[in-house]
């Protein structure tokens, strides 16, 4: 049954917190959601709708991640420039499908990339939560992993003292290890995620940009904005720290996401369904300020978690649907 305006307000308000805590824009939520609510619709015009309010949340988030210096904006502009043609040609090809088909590729897309992240985010940060951070000793001259071992697995970090900024004075530490925030669980050491994040864009660059044009494809043609795949492939193949992973996501779907807007409207799709859009972006926009404060206080593991849980349920239902059941 269609939603009324303030229940499309509410809906675009929790999409918005959601997706930009982390960092996945929202469109894995909302398409479901709008198939659900519109089975009359094509795919052109879900699809449609959810990039739109994926662009406004993208443009939102980003202002207030922005202010938090947490995104890599160097690397973000590189993917943004591959990512968009893909976008372009994603968005084209969604106007051709079926609907069954449509269904079938969000579902199986959503059940794999949560399983996936179900599977690093049960990790320790050692063992594929991201990079391990090299941290100087007390010497202030072999750089030592945050893991605990030296370069080629060799040496234990000690315990008790770990050196502090460019290796001066030794920072007390307790003795079963280094505290939560030198792990960057909870993403408070702003200045060491930077670092990690220039590391890993200096290495991966060439394959970011290439990753990205893929998922500019994917999502745009199925709506979904393209951080759900992205900020994984961020932290799991190209070692970006998780809050930066989500910060550069969402700047790079800010930019994208209007190129497969673009193309929607060229195509008339807006022709339809553009009150919708309108009203759902009301509320993506105070959801997504929102969902920037939290991802602060959050530690990153429960932001893979979450993005996992809220793919499974989103992909079964879809899955469902597409099954006819």
């Amino acid at each position: 049954m269609p939603l009324a305006p303030a229940g499309l307000i509410a809906l675009g308000f929790v999409v918005g917190a959601f997706g930009t805590l982390i960092g996945a824009g929202g469109g894995f939520l909302l398409v479901p959601v709008l198939a659900l609510l519109y089975p009359a619709d094509d795919p052109g015009t879900l699809t449609g709708i959810s990039l739109l309010v994926v662009a406004v949340n993208a443009l939102s988030g980003s202002v207030a991640y922005a202010r938090m210096g947490r995104i890599d904006f160097r690397a973000g502009a590189w993917f943004a420039v591959a990512a968009v043609p893909g976008a372009i040609l994603g968005a084209w090809a969604s106007t051709l499908m079926s609907r069954r088909v449509f269904e079938a590729l969000l579902g199986m897309l959503m059940v794999v990339a949560a399983v996936w992240l179900l599977s690093r985010a049960h990790r320790p940060a050692a063992a594929g939560m991201g990079p391990a951070v090299a941290r100087p000793t007390g010497t202030g001259t072999t750089p030592d992993l945050a893991a605990g071992q030296g370069p080629g697995g060799q040496g234990a970090v000690e315990p008790h003292a770990a050196a502090g900024p460019a290796g001066g004075a030794a920072v007390p530490q307790p003795a079963d290890g280094p505290t939560p925030a030198n792990q960057l669980h909870a993403g408070q050491d702003l200045a060491a995620d930077r670092s990690a994040a220039g590391a890993a864009r200096g290495r991966t660059l060439l394959r970011g940009m290439a990753l990205s044009f893929l998922v500019g494809v994917v999502s745009s043609l199925l709506g979904i904005g393209g951080g759900i795949i992205h900020v994984p492939l961020l932290v799991t193949l190209l070692d970006y720290p998780v809050h930066v992973a989500t910060a550069t996501s969402h700047f790079v779907l800010a930019l994208t996401g209007w190129a497969g807007v673009a193309v929607h409207a060229w195509a008339g799709t807006y022709h339809h369904g553009l009150r919708r859009a309108a009203l759902l972006a009301t509320g993506v926009i105070p959801g997504a300020q929102l969902g920037a404060v939290l991802s602060r206080r959050v530690d990153d593991r429960w932001i893979l978690r979450g993005l996992a849980f809220g793919l499974l349920l989103a992909g079964v239902r879809v899955l469902a649907a597409a099954a006819g059941a």
